[in-house]
């Protein structure tokens, strides 16, 4: 759970879930409404910036910043992979 401004952040198993704290409107991000891909949301932090760290089971590792969205997958023939982010 991450606040930033005024709203909540809450990561699940079926998305990320961003809630106004005044007015209680909420939204859900999912995969077929937004860019994060399979929606297992395992892990999120407040950046130094009042950005968004999203880690995901399987989707990589996902930014928000002023509302525009950053993937960073890394899938190589070398082993490395930033498919399942678990701790920020």
């Amino acid at each position: 759970m991450v606040i930033i401004d005024e709203y909540l952040y809450v990561g699940t198993q079926g998305g990320l879930v961003r809630k106004h704290i005044e007015s209680g409107e909420k939204t859900i991000c999912q995969s077929w409404n937004s860019p994060l891909v399979g929606a297992d949301v395992l892990e999120i932090e407040k950046g130094i910036n009042n950005d968004l760290w999203i880690g995901s089971y399987n989707g990589g590792l996902f930014q928000i910043v002023n509302g525009e969205w950053h993937h960073y997958l890394i899938n190589s023939t070398n082993g490395n992979s930033l498919s399942n982010v678990k701790n920020l």
